[in-house]
């Protein structure tokens, strides 16, 4: 704390006066923990929680992501075989048949 004054104006008195109301307070201590914005990046999130239970935020957060990264590559890779062999023939896909084809037809090898 700092308080700046002249001398006589009773910066003593009031830090006193500050300090024995803040004594009479109850204690009320908390953990702060700063999370991720989705919506703006640049801005995390502050969320509070009863004293001590930070560090079990952070253990089971630490537990979700891992779950996460082992059940999440399976998926986007069933995902994409799937979608890759029900898609009808797109038209790049037949050009670069068609001129692969050209290609061996030219060098004589048939198509």
């Amino acid at each position: 704390m700092f308080v700046t004054g002249s001398t006589g104006t009773g910066r003593t008195t009031a830090i006193k006066q500050l300090l024995h109301s803040l004594a009479q307070q109850p204690a009320s201590l908390t953990d702060k923990c700063y999370v991720h914005n989705f919506k703006d990046p640049d801005a995390p999130m502050m969320i509070t929680l009863a004293a001590g239970q930070g560090a079990a935020f952070k253990k089971d957060m630490a537990a979700f992501l891992a779950e996460l990264m082992k059940a999440i590559p399976p998926c986007l890779t069933a995902a994409a075989t799937r979608n890759n062999a029900s898609r009808p023939l797109t038209t790049s896909r037949t050009a670069s048949a068609h001129s692969a084809g050209v290609r061996k037809a030219r060098q004589g090898k048939g198509i």
